[in-house]
């Protein structure tokens, strides 16, 4: 069982707040979910829950547990212990689910348009056609619809793959790297079609190695490492809690003024390292420290401005989701 001592607090607390939900309040409900491959413990007592209408990111480096744990829920493997529900119902029972797996899983001699009219059929739609055009514009394949799945492209075999997980109209979506090889503007349509989704009150459960798709898409995100669960919480929660500096960018109106500017900022931050300069614009990582806010120290900056004429623009920035996943990560080896 999970070292409670040693849990993260937003972990812990996660625990708690599924062990007193019933499994029907739930999308997803997964309590103390455990696999191992030999001796190797793949996913480590994983407890989480994802409410109606909620896209719950899980993020981690390569071999963290995210597939194991797609595999339990989807059924490819059975769990070695532990519990998860998908609305009230064991995911030991069939379940129908929406699922986009990080490989597709298409039928090469089947047209785009042929693959989801089987699948709208299967479902019993009671207009199965216009299901699939619906879809099919979605996600910009209608221009594709009629050419075989082996001839697609890989960034259009991915949107068809999607929109086979979204034929289902079942509550709970699974998506692992769903937009893996698109094209940027392919990727903002996705986007807004699964926030549409969400909207909905259908329920996702997404793993990406992109953090600005989950900062789009995910209310909440789970960061995984060694099988176990170290950070929970919503995006901005994990970059406020877990980021370990600040970016300060300051432009001024004469390069003649900038030793003057690095004395001022130096005296202003005195844990800020300058990172880079060019000719009028200068650049420092600061150190975050316990008692630090973002806003106290946008404020100072806006009295230096109004100070010194000479300075034109500044930015502060946090650190981003990306940076704070890398430590997050680096911390735990």
């Amino acid at each position: 069982m999970y070292e409670s001592s040693l849990e993260d607090i937003d972990v812990k607390k996660e625990r708690e707040c599924i062990s007193h939900k019933r499994n029907s309040e739930l999308s997803l409900a997964v309590r103390n979910l455990n696999k191992y491959y030999g001796n190797l413990h793949a996913v480590r007592d994983l407890t989480f829950g994802i409410e109606p209408g909620e896209c719950f990111g899980l993020l981690g480096v390569n071999g963290a547990g995210k597939t194991t744990t797609f595999d339990m829920l989807t059924g490819v493997s059975i769990p070695d212990g532990g519990e998860a529900f998908i609305n009230g119902r064991s995911i030991l029972k069939k379940q129908i689910i929406g699922f986009c797996p990080q490989f597709d899983a298409l039928h090469p001699k089947l047209t785009a348009r042929q693959t989801l009219q089987l699948l709208a059929s299967l479902y019993g739609f009671a207009n199965p056609m216009k299901r699939v055009e619906t879809l099919l514009e979605a996600v910009s394949l209608t221009a594709h619809a009629d050419i075989c799945v082996e001839f697609l492209s890989g960034g259009q075999r991915r949107r068809l793959s999607l929109a086979v997980a979204l034929i289902s109209q079942t509550d709970l979506i699974l998506l692992d790297e769903p937009t893996a090889g698109i094209d940027p503007k392919a990727r903002r349509q996705i986007w807004c079609l699964l926030n549409a989704v969400r909207e909905k009150r259908r329920s996702m459960l997404l793993t990406s190695h992109s953090m600005t798709e989950c900062e789009a898409l995910c209310n909440r995100i789970g960061i995984m490492d060694q099988g176990s669960l170290i950070a929970i919480g919503t995006p901005q929660h994990i970059k406020t809690r877990f980021g370990e500096k600040y970016t300060l960018i300051i432009t001024i109106s004469d390069q003649y003024r900038r030793e003057d500017l690095t004395c001022l900022v130096k005296k202003m931050f005195p844990d800020s390292i300058e990172k880079g300069a060019y000719r009028t614009c200068l650049l420092w990582d600061i150190i975050k420290r316990e008692n630090d806010r973002w806003s106290q120290m946008y404020r100072k900056l806006c009295q230096l401005s109004a100070q010194f004429p000479w300075i034109t623009d500044y930015s502060l920035t946090q650190t981003t989701l990306e940076e704070a996943f890398l430590q997050l990560s680096q911390r735990e080896k």
